[in-house]
């Protein structure tokens, strides 16, 4: 195996070559996937070490998408640290924190957001759906941000905040990753 595992929408994950004890004895040529914060937060402060999420030859899809997820989770607390964010106690006593526009499937259609939480935000759809809602991307924005790609791509609007995953929403957000 010389290639590492790619696994899409997996920000700070970094791979690193290691040898496998396999259930039979044996070892094995794999690789351990661990989650790293910026370097810049990092000396600005951000006191999280990286953190090994994944061992092994190849993961499954099922572990892929909990990486993917995972990465994306640490992302949003790293992120929402770095623009001076806390979180949010209860509905009275809220931290005013800068916010993050958000991208979100529930693999039928797009969901452009905006909240201080994307993680919390998600497991609420979730709830409301009444399926798995995965976020794709999630950058720091304002409600005008969000206002503005709404409009932007009101053409492929299904209902609310929810637009249709035409290749040219799909190809934007993956530009952001870039």
């Amino acid at each position: 195996m010389t290639e590492f595992p790619k696994i899409p929408n997996t920000p700070g994950l970094t791979w690193r070559r290691r040898r496998i004890l396999m259930d039979d004895g044996t070892r094995q040529s794999g690789w351990e996937g661990r989650w790293r914060p910026r370097t810049d937060l990092v000396t600005r402060g951000y006191s999280p070490t990286p953190l090994r999420l994944w061992m092994g030859v190849q993961p499954s899809e099922v572990e892929a998408q909990w990486i993917s997820d995972r990465c994306v989770e640490l992302q949003d607390k790293m992120l929402i640290w770095a623009h001076g964010g806390g979180h949010a106690t209860d509905k009275t006593n809220r931290v005013h924190m800068p916010g993050l526009v958000y991208f979100m499937t529930d693999d039928v259609e797009i969901k452009i957001g905006y909240s201080g939480s994307p993680i919390i935000r998600r497991k609420r759809l979730q709830q409301e759906r009444g399926r798995e809602v995965r976020i794709l991307r999630a950058i720091p924005g304002t409600p005008d941000d969000e206002k503005a790609l709404h409009k932007r791509f009101k053409h492929l609007r299904t209902i609310g905040e929810w637009f249709r995953p035409e290749s040219e929403l799909v190809e934007f957000i993956q530009s952001l990753a870039a």
